[in-house]
């Protein structure tokens, strides 16, 4: 899985992953709406 970062959408919709202690962690920074639903999505499903 790839990150998003906020160069890719300036002003939207920054994830990054990162496992700790095995545990995968989301970060989610920006505008969450409509238009970014299935980015999020993806990004929080297995």
């Amino acid at each position: 899985m790839s990150d998003i970062h906020e160069e890719d959408r300036p002003g939207r919709l920054s994830i990054r992953h990162a496992v700790v202690d095995g545990i995968l962690v989301v970060t989610v920074r920006g505008e969450i709406d409509h238009d970014v639903k299935d980015v999020l999505s993806e990004a929080l499903l297995p």
